[in-house]
């Protein structure tokens, strides 16, 4: 996991695991559907009160991820740029904020693999900041993902 030496400034990159008490052909399906999408693609005090979601590669992969508290409002617009049936997806996907303006762009790689009955699943996100302005727009970026990882276990056994 990258570590930015100053810390005004965004990391490059960031890498998350878990593993899943569920195949891999189901953890896979949580990221294929917005009806799937919508119920964990969020940290905790999050939500995505709008997502569409076409699942090809090229296809569209746009969601409005909105805070319980109304103080954040952000889109996150972009695509799938491949698609491996249960084992990996790339997704290139930009923050933008309400009012139109583009925050950063992440590159995220998504693997899944068999263990011992279930998935381990490891998500890999390249930064690219596209506001200097935003300082480090990465902050938040770890806790958040595990917690949106919980999430997509309590999708994924609600799913199975």
């Amino acid at each position: 996991m990258a570590t930015p030496t100053d810390p005004q400034q965004p990391r490059e990159s960031l890498t998350v695991s878990r593993t899943f008490n569920a195949p891999p052909e189901l953890v896979f399906r949580a990221w294929s559907a917005a009806e799937h999408l919508r119920n964990w693609f969020s940290p905790h005090g999050f939500t995505i009160p709008e997502c569409e979601v076409e699942f090809r590669p090229g296809g569209k992969f746009d969601l409005r991820m909105t805070s319980d508290d109304g103080t954040y409002d952000q889109w996150l617009r972009g695509h799938y740029v491949e698609i491996v049936p249960h084992s990996r997806l790339v997704l290139d996907v930009t923050v933008i904020t309400f009012e139109g303006k583009p925050l950063f762009s992440a590159l995220t790689t998504v693997g899944f693999a068999p263990v011992n009955g279930g998935t381990a699943m490891t998500v890999n996100q390249r930064y690219t900041a596209l506001d200097p302005s935003m300082g480090d727009f990465t902050r938040g970026a770890e806790e958040g993902w595990a917690q949106t990882l919980e999430r997509l276990e309590a999708e994924v056994g609600r799913m199975g």
